[in-house]
């Protein structure tokens, strides 16, 4: 599944650049805001991402 393209504005890209490149503000934040950066910055260069594939969920009925 190809996830939609991301609307950028120049705050946005420079926000997230600012995430990716900063050691600090990127362990502060927390794992679903890096990667909204990542695919901020990754759309500003033309990058399309995609869901990344993971398998099923399973159940075990008792």
């Amino acid at each position: 599944m190809q996830l939609p393209s991301l609307t950028l504005t120049p705050c946005a890209v420079s926000a997230a650049r600012a995430i990716i490149s900063n050691a600090d503000l990127a362990a502060d934040a927390p794992e679903s805001l890096r990667r909204l950066a990542y695919m901020v910055a990754a759309s500003a260069h033309g990058v399309m991402q995609r869901q990344r594939h993971r398998p099923a969920n399973t159940r075990k009925d008792a």
